[in-house]
């Protein structure tokens, strides 16, 4: 038995419904854990931000669990703060059954305790819903005068202004009726948890679809290490996972040993051949089509966004993506524009855009998704700039076509079809600052609230740098698939 008294936590129950496995690991060999990505990362800091945001729904509470605290001492703590009436308690610690529990929010109201489970969301999904029973489950072992659980999301429909009340940010859901309902599946997964531990024995468990689902696996690189060879048939792509595991499972671990009957689509088979062959598809046909487009004046561009889960210009949403850099770049050279938004800068942003690219014929974006849905906000937002900006978006031209339809496939891409992927391929520049949108988001939040000059100018200058490189690497694929046809 494990030497804490615990045995079973929020997070770790949520392994064991994904996995009884990674459960084991997560308890007995927690060393092997993956290591945690930046975008993770980063995902988890917005999360603890919109947490933080939370509490001014309750304000001036205690903290149950204090930083340096063991979890024995902050449940103890926990249970002082009750003991003395006091009214708001922040991650609040209980145990119930080995199983501990962490809340965010501990409320009294009339006698009565409330917990509030804080979600950096716009959805109650359900991982989060049993999360949120699960604690409901161990509290209202602990508390006398516990009286419900609450999931708390950002609301959708917010909009930031200066007389916003913090209680219109967020919804609240009540799960009350499904953690009663679902009491005795907590109970028995507890016991479970328990007698699984109690074994020593790490569980059996092949590897599946639960590897992914509800997301990928904190022990993904432990439990495959095996299964991900240079031939893997997992590096297949474009093909559906539950279909790889059946081939998978079938016996065949590699995609040399994968029949051509069994692939439905010609992009798949053709992409098979060049990881069996090791070599590079070309569809000389459907590229020059595509290159065909490609007329007159021609640039790549790129734009970054902002979207804080926590809106700040007036007017915004939770999540809203807000343009704040957009870098062009032709054989000429590369130009850029960062706006600050001190104060809120996407008319001036809308009309650089319609200024920089209107005289070009032809422009390049790799996966156009974004870009046309920014051209599109600002359309909606500035009815002035509606014809110059669809006028814009008429001239995109997407590369990302040609890697996503099979007409241009290296072997060395496996089923990783970003740009920088792409661009490491047939270009020197690499990415070695920032390396995603997200960090790039998170970057420029740093940079807003940066007061150093020095500081501030340097933050400027590794955003503009990663986004001119995301114009250039787009520019240069295209040229690169020109040489192609010749």
């Amino acid at each position: 038995m494990e030497s804490t008294s615990y045995i079973l936590s929020k997070t770790a129950f949520l392994k064991l419904e994904q996995c009884e496995k990674a459960y084991y690991f997560y308890r007995k060999m927690p060393y092997l854990r993956d290591k945690v990505d930046t975008d993770k990362q980063l995902t988890f800091l917005r999360g603890h931000s919109v947490g933080f945001k939370a509490r001014e729904l309750f304000p001036d509470g205690l903290e149950g669990f204090q930083d340096g605290m063991t979890v024995e001492e902050a449940v103890i703590n926990t249970r002082k703060l009750v003991d003395s009436g006091t009214s708001v308690i922040y991650e609040a610690a209980f145990i119930h059954n080995q199983v501990l529990v962490i809340t965010d929010m501990l409320v009294k109201e009339n006698g009565k305790y409330i917990g509030y489970e804080v979600k950096s969301s716009l959805k109650v999904s359900e991982t989060y819903l049993k999360d949120a029973c699960l604690q409901y489950y161990v509290m209202n072992h602990c508390l006398a005068a516990f009286e419900d659980m609450f999931l708390v999301t950002i609301h959708p429909d917010y909009r930031a202004s200066p007389h916003a009340n913090v209680r219109d940010l967020f919804k609240k859901r009540s799960v009350k009726e499904k953690a009663l309902e679902n009491y005795a599946f907590f109970a028995f997964k507890v016991d479970a948890a328990k007698q699984l531990l109690e074994k020593g024995i790490v569980p059996d468990r092949p590897t599946g679809l639960h590897c992914f689902r509800p997301y990928q696996c904190d022990y993904f690189g432990t439990c495959w290490k095996n299964d991900l060879s240079e031939k893997s048939v997992f590096h297949l792509p474009l093909i559906d996972k539950g279909i790889l595991l059946e081939w998978f499972h079938s016996g065949w671990k590699t995609f040399d040993q994968v029949p051509n009957e069994v692939i439905s689509k010609p992009i798949h088979k053709r992409i098979k051949e060049a990881l069996t062959t090791n070599e590079v598809v070309l569809d000389k046909v459907n590229l020059k089509q595509w290159i065909a487009k490609l007329e007159g004046y021609t640039a790549a561009f790129d734009i970054e966004v902002w979207a804080p889960a926590i809106p700040e210009l007036e007017g915004t949403r939770p999540f809203e993506q807000i343009p704040f850099l957009i870098s062009i770049y032709n054989e000429n050279g590369t130009f850029s524009y960062l706006a600050d938004y001190v104060t809120d800068d996407r008319k001036m942003m809308a009309s650089y855009i319609c200024e920089k690219l209107a005289h070009y014929d032809t422009l390049l974006v790799y996966d156009k998704t974004l870009e046309v849905s920014v051209l599109n906000q600002l359309a909606n937002l500035f009815p002035e700039c509606r014809d110059d900006l669809k006028a814009i978006e008429s001239k995109i031209v997407d590369v990302f076509d040609v890697v996503i339809n099979g007409w241009y496939y290296h072997p060395k891409l496996l089923n990783n079809f970003s740009l920088k992927k792409l661009s490491s391929l047939i270009s020197e520049e690499q990415y070695t600052d920032v390396t995603s949108g997200l960090e790039a988001m998170h970057l420029f939040t740093e940079y807003r609230s940066q007061e150093n000059a020095i500081e501030k100018e340097m933050l400027r200058e590794r955003l503009v740098h990663y986004c001119e490189l995301d114009a250039q690497a787009t520019f240069g694929i295209t040229r690169y698939f020109q040489t192609l046809i010749k």
